[in-house]
């Protein structure tokens, strides 16, 4: 029971630990890896499936090159028995993508405490690879194949139905003079107009902003005082 409340508490926290870390590494290597591909006049590999392709290449490359160091470490620790370059391979990605079957493994009488210091690393650095060769494998995948947004609008709906029966008025007016002062902003006079000019101009701004905001206040609570009416009477 004590073993297995060390691993519910520190392993879970430990596990959320090393997931934040992969994540925070793997954008890390995205970003240095997209400003040398900027640099070297290679955008195409920075997105969709020539970046899919990158990735895959790279953690491909990287397993091989960890499994020549494992199989050569474990080759000289291992005795008699030689593992080939196949099994290392092996051994490799079922570590780097979780897997872990058992079927290989390092033994621990051959593990030494110095190898902490190089064998781990070269294993996770693996880990941010993955991790962006599955990002841009989702991007691209959605980049062909979007996603129905029929549920997404029609529950939309539902919610700004709710929100005008629940929100009181007050809100939805300062909703309103949210989009009038986008509007007056949009209708900014030219810098070269006349002062008299750009005073005109922005007085007949300010009427018409003023009649959209009447016409908004009595279009706002007719629209809340039907909703609530129709609340009321199928309640």
């Amino acid at each position: 029971p004590e073993g297995r409340l060390l691993v519910y508490t520190f392993g879970f926290l430990s596990i959320l630990g090393f997931l934040a870390l992969n994540a925070s590494a793997a954008n890390t290597m995205k970003l240095l890896v997209g400003d040398l591909l900027y640099e070297k006049g290679w955008q195409r590999f920075t997105k969709g499936p020539w970046a899919c392709l990158l990735w895959l290449s790279l953690i491909v490359a990287w397993i091989a090159i960890v499994a020549v160091a494992i199989q050569g470490y474990m080759n000289h620790r291992g005795g008699p028995d030689h593992i080939s370059f196949s099994d290392a391979y092996w051994l490799m990605f079922i570590t780097t993508t979780t897997v872990g079957f058992g079927d290989y493994h390092i033994e621990h009488e051959e593990f030494r405490t110095s190898d902490m210091f190089y064998v781990p690393l070269l294993i996770l650095f693996g880990f941010p690879i993955l991790g962006n060769f599955a990002e841009n494998l989702a991007e691209t995948y959605f980049m062909y194949f979007p996603m129905d947004m029929t549920l997404e609008m029609i529950l939309k709906a539902k919610h700004e139905k709710i929100d005008m029966i629940l929100c009181p008025t007050h809100e939805i007016l300062k909703e309103k003079e949210k989009e009038k002062e986008k509007r007056l902003k949009q209708l900014k006079p030219p810098a070269n107009m006349s002062m008299e000019l750009a005073s005109a101009a922005t007085v007949s701004r300010q009427m018409r902003a003023n009649d959209d905001s009447s016409d908004d206040y009595y279009t706002t609570n007719n629209t809340t005082n039907k909703m609530q009416d129709e609340t009321s009477t199928s309640s």
